[in-house]
């Protein structure tokens, strides 16, 4: 993913409302950047979080690019993942 420095970013993800038991870590360029724990009670729906991207990530990034990986803790699988984006400037809002 490509960025910009000194440009605000987020990243958006979106899970399965319903799943459980799920743990992970999400990391962009080799550095955690939120601990998720998915724990259901939202079945049938879509769970959407925003995390914001730390400005010494920003200037870590080589050649504008981004790594995001999810890890599992544990034993555990990561949450099913629905959507991926990332969103420039201010805290973006729920319904953009």
């Amino acid at each position: 993913l490509k960025a910009v420095p000194g440009v605000p970013l987020w990243l958006v993800t979106t899970y399965d409302g319903g799943e459980t038991n799920r743990q992970f870590d999400i990391l962009v360029n080799g550095r955690t950047l939120a601990t998720v724990e998915l724990k259901g009670g939202q079945r049938n729906r879509l769970v959407e979080l925003t995390h914001e991207i730390p400005a010494e990530i920003l200037q870590s990034m080589s050649g504008g690019l981004l790594t995001v990986k999810f890890l599992s803790k544990g034993t555990g699988r990561t949450g099913s993942l629905h959507g991926l984006r990332m969103v420039k400037g201010p805290v973006p809002k729920a319904d953009e």
